[in-house]
């Protein structure tokens, strides 16, 4: 790279969780300079020109701006094809330590007997981001430091650049799971800018002091990530296949916020569309209880044709944390639910207009001691707007919103519904509602479990975070 300082840009930063990395056995296994580019680019021109959208837009945004110079221009007769990239290039080099622990121990928790049963928020959920890949394709990477060196002959561009990176990293992950806060980079302690103010909305405390290796500790963390997204989104239910004393059976927030807002759980109206009868059994088994899952609201019964009010009432919201293709469901159902988009891209009516929307909620895990974790984590602000109302604030990210999805079984052939996802939804008040609550009141069964102790803790931490109401 060049010496001249005014050109050049260099940043050692810590890596502070693993990279999911198709070369993962390899020393050199760290970030890929197209991508840390790209993201870089986007991250810089939206700062510049508040234009978040696809690439043509950027482009015309920076022009419109008047930033053109900070531009490699391509000529093109047609401007939306031109490329938005800011003009400098960049190195990433490994300077320190691989960590070959990580390729031996994800080869056994690959095996069906290790009681960890794979990494958590990643074995299992591949195939949504890379089809055909497998676990063995894709493996966890990990060095404990890589330098970044930018080179640019732009002086506007150098300043850009040293000017926004350090809130870029706090904002970026790297590779595949990146908003469950795998690829998690941030600069080297020595190199943080005075004052540093830089934090996302929410965050919690994650302890690894009882682990005893660096695998085990950044399992631990992704473990705590993965239950608390599930109390959010799904809710956790350990009461099949387990004896008594490690069941838990926890309500996710969602389906508390929606209960408040005299919402009907998704769930509850596939279960009345598929499985009638079990669905009436159930709701039966609970009617009297003041509290229960089936006893709040006026829950209408689905229908195989909804009418106008009806399509306002059954709706996919779980969804809208992040799209998962298909679930198994299992003990009295034991069957596959599928979906898929009922729109279909334009000139392939075999491809769905969607094939999977990423969790809008961004982790990032930042390593404060040997054995402390402090898990940052939020919705950005122009993705909360978008998903509030996405017409006035349209995002690539939030396209889906109102768009029809066909849900089906694969034991009931011929059979299904089509739901909509919701006009949009408030991150701010889910949020709000959910740190504000008693969870105690959403468990059911496992109040003793470790778990259920873990969530209290982090609700606990996130609730002091709320916002404060002003005096009226």
């Amino acid at each position: 790279m060049s010496s001249n300082a005014d050109f050049t840009c260099s940043f050692i930063l810590r890596q502070h969780t693993p990279l999911l990395h198709f070369q993962h056995d390899q020393v050199g296994a760290t970030i890929r300079p197209t991508e840390l580019k790209a993201k870089l680019d986007k991250f810089i021109i939206a700062k510049l020109t508040e234009c978040r959208g696809l690439e043509g837009d950027r482009f015309e945004a920076m022009v419109s701006a008047g930033k053109l110079g900070l531009l490699k221009t391509r000529p093109s007769k047609d401007s939306k094809t031109r490329k938005p990239a800011l003009d400098y290039r960049v190195r990433v080099e490994v300077v320190q330590y691989f960590n070959p622990e990580f390729i031996e121990e994800t080869r056994k928790a690959e095996d069906p007997n290790d009681s960890r049963k794979g990494f958590p928020c990643f074995f299992g959920n591949l195939g949504d981001e890379k089809p055909g890949a497998t676990p063995k394709d894709i493996q966890l990477a990990f060095h404990q430091f890589v330098q970044v060196d930018f080179e640019t002959t732009n002086r506007d561009v150098a300043a850009m650049i040293r000017k926004n990176f350090t809130e870029f990293l706090l904002r970026t992950n790297f590779g595949l799971r990146k908003s469950k806060g795998f690829g998690s980079y941030f600069l080297h302690k020595s190199q943080l800018p005075q004052p540093f103010n830089f934090t996302l909305e929410f965050g919690f405390d994650v302890d690894v002091s009882r682990k005893a290796n660096e695998f085990d500790k950044q399992f631990e963390v992704f473990r705590v990530i993965d239950i608390f997204y599930k109390s959010l989104r799904s809710g956790l239910n350990y009461s099949y296949f387990n004896p008594e004393n490690r069941q838990l059976y926890f309500k996710s927030m969602l389906w508390n916020y929606l209960k408040d807002q005299n919402r009907q759980w998704d769930k509850r109206t596939i279960k009345q569309f598929f499985f009638p009868a079990n669905q009436a059994r159930h709701e039966k088994k609970f009617e009297d209880e003041e509290d229960s899952p089936v006893n709040w609201g006026d829950g209408k019964k689905v229908k195989r044709m909804l009418n106008e009010e009806e399509k306002a009432t059954h709706l996919l919201w779980r969804d809208l944390l992040g799209f998962a293709t298909d679930s198994a469901w299992k003990k009295e159902y034991e069957d596959t639910l599928r979906k898929e988009f009922v729109e279909r891209l334009p000139g392939d009516p075999k491809k769905p207009v969607f094939s999977r929307i990423p969790s809008p909620i961004f982790f990032k895990p930042i390593r404060v001691s040997t054995n402390r974790f402090r898990v940052f984590f939020e919705v950005p602000e122009a993705l909360k707007k978008s998903y509030l109302n996405h017409v006035e604030s349209p995002l690539p990210d939030t396209e889906f919103i109102e768009k029809w999805v066909k849900l089906t079984f694969d034991n009931q052939s011929g059979n299904q519904i089509d739901l909509p996802f919701p006009k949009g939804f408030n991150f701010d008040s889910f949020f709000k509602t959910s740190f504000d609550a008693n969870i105690s009141k959403y468990v059911s069964k496992g109040k003793n479990h470790e778990d259920y102790a873990t969530l209290t803790g982090i609700y606990s931490q996130l609730k002091s975070q709320l916002p404060t109401t002003p005096n009226a």
